[in-house]
């Protein structure tokens, strides 16, 4: 039985609280025993008991006293969690050693183990491979777990694993690592406080006490006295396995049937995947750019068939007027567009490349000699460029830049969105576009619909759009398909317009 005993922290202030949470001092006392079963990692005759805001160290002692003889009870403390809550975020084993294999042991890189504490794991034959950061680093409006929910797996077997389907990165170091990877829809449950581990519970397990720990001379000397612990030192970083930086697959569409044969496995749809990282170097790097295509660090940003679907875009952004921001220039195809439109009161674009900046300069002169809305040019990345935009100055945002790197090709739209919150007025028009992914991300995916509900929907209500529609469907003419030939990027014959409305505070 597990009790909960009077709060340590009723009286101190927040600097107070987290100098002893350094101390593994939270919010229970060691007056009775506690813990939390979700704190404890069972691995053959060992169970790792993780000391936290709910298991305390009179609960460990009461664990390694009652089980002696049973299974070994060992500490688990992770310095850099000053809020420890659970262990199926932070240290997942994946695998035993078997057949001259090692084991595996997905280990949160923002919460390293203490090296005193990993050395048994590696003086038997573990290693440890670091988690690739979450696909959507914020949390759902009502969860209280951390963005490492990504982490939050469930084992099926020693070669399948079962995780949210958004989880592209996490995907791609479990299959490069040899598992079946089953993907399934599970976001929205984030809500309820957890994902795919804390939803389930085996009532039937083929199982056998195995001591998969078997060099008792690295064994970890028992904490006597736990409250008197003060390790901090963790492994160096160089002990674990980075994630591969290899490019990314595409996770397939979740599915209930597992794949258990590697042939099955090798039918995940490819497509166009962004090489390497790029934001460093983009600003300066020369650009290709002619009346067909814009080319920067040989990557195609940027083709002219593409022009009646940025116009769609552009028409969709600017139907109440006012501060449009436009984000991406290229061969300013939506830019030409949106000058068209009257009712825009300034037109301020971002881009990033110096080279593509040049034109859009031209552009903007033109534009005045012309007599048309004003053209502001900012020339630089967004990441930089929006801190200097005041808050709720703009009210209609376009964007359409190429990705920074191989690990946002299908979220980088979603990063910026966060970003821009506060400059965009409530009941501002947000309209985005990105080839790149969706032309990948289609392959799996019968309808556009079918697409935003999966892919994009979630991330958007997580950032605060309510109302959301489906996406309009832009059909491709025959001329542009015969136009755009063979473009790596896109090939379908349609393409989504999302158009989402900041809710009124």
């Amino acid at each position: 039985m597990t009790t909960c005993s009077t709060p340590l922290f009723g009286k101190k202030t927040e600097e107070e609280r987290y100098a002893a949470m350094h101390k593994y001092q939270f919010c229970l006392n060691d007056k009775e025993p506690a813990f939390d079963a979700a704190d404890i990692t069972r691995v053959g005759k060992d169970i790792f008991v993780q000391r936290s805001m709910t298991t305390n160290a009179a609960g460990i002692d009461w664990l390694t006293r009652s089980l002696e003889g049973v299974v070994r009870v060992h500490p688990c403390h992770f310095p850099y969690d000053l809020a420890p809550s659970h262990m199926d975020c932070t240290f997942v084993p994946l695998r035993p050693p078997s057949g001259g294999e090692d084991g595996l042991v997905l280990i949160n890189p923002d919460r390293p183990p203490l090296k005193s504490e990993s050395q048994l794991w590696l003086n038997n034959g573990w290693r440890f491979v670091a988690a690739p950061q979450p696909s959507v680093p914020d949390r759902p409006a009502f969860s209280q777990s951390s963005k490492w929910l990504s982490m939050n797996l469930l084992s099926l077997s020693e070669k399948c694993v079962v995780i949210e389907e958004n989880e592209v990165p996490l995907y791609n170091v479990l299959d490069d690592l040899g598992f079946d990877v089953v993907t399934t829809p599970f976001r929205h449950v984030f809500e309820n406080g957890g994902s795919l581990h804390c939803a389930t519970w085996d009532i039937k397990r083929a199982d056998s006490c195995v001591d998969y720990f078997p060099n008792v001379g690295c064994q970890p000397e028992k904490h006597k006295d736990l409250s008197a612990f003060f390790d901090v030192d963790v492994i160096d970083p160089s002990v674990w396995e980075a994630p591969s930086k290899t490019a990314p697959k595409v996770v397939p569409a979740a599915s209930t049937e597992q794949k258990t044969e590697k042939e099955e496995k090798k039918e995940v749809p490819t497509g166009f995947l962004v090489q390497g990282s790029h934001y460093d170097e983009w600003n300066t790097v020369n650009a290709d750019i002619s009346e067909e295509h814009v080319y920067i660090n040989n990557q195609p940003v940027m083709e002219l068939w593409e022009r009646p679907y940025m116009e769609a875009l552009a028409d969709e952004t600017c139907t109440n007027g006012g501060v449009v921001l436009e984000v991406g220039f290229g061969l300013g195809l939506s830019a030409t567009c949106v000058q068209r439109h009257q009712n825009v009161t300034e037109h301020i674009i971002i881009e990033g490349n110096a080279d593509v900046g040049k034109r859009l300069y031209a552009f903007a002169a033109e534009q005045e000699r012309l007599g048309n809305p004003k053209v502001t040019p900012k020339i630089g990345m967004w990441q930089e460029v929006v801190k200097t935009l005041p808050r709720h100055s703009v009210d209609a945002i376009l964007y359409d830049p190429y990705p920074n790197c191989d690990a946002e090709q299908h979220i980088h739209q979603f990063m910026f969105m966060k970003e821009m919150w506060d400059i965009l007025k409530p009941g501002g028009t947000f309209v985005y576009c990105n080839l790149t992914s969706t032309g990948v991300l289609k392959n799996s995916y019968a309808t556009w619909n079918e697409l935003f509900e999966v892919t994009q929907r979630p991330h958007l209500y997580m950032l605060g759009f309510r109302d959301i529609p489906d996406p309009k469907v832009f059909n491709f003419t025959p001329e542009m398909i015969a136009k755009r030939g063979g473009c790596e990027y896109f090939q379908h014959a349609s393409a989504m317009i999302p158009k989402l409305i900041k809710p009124s505070e």
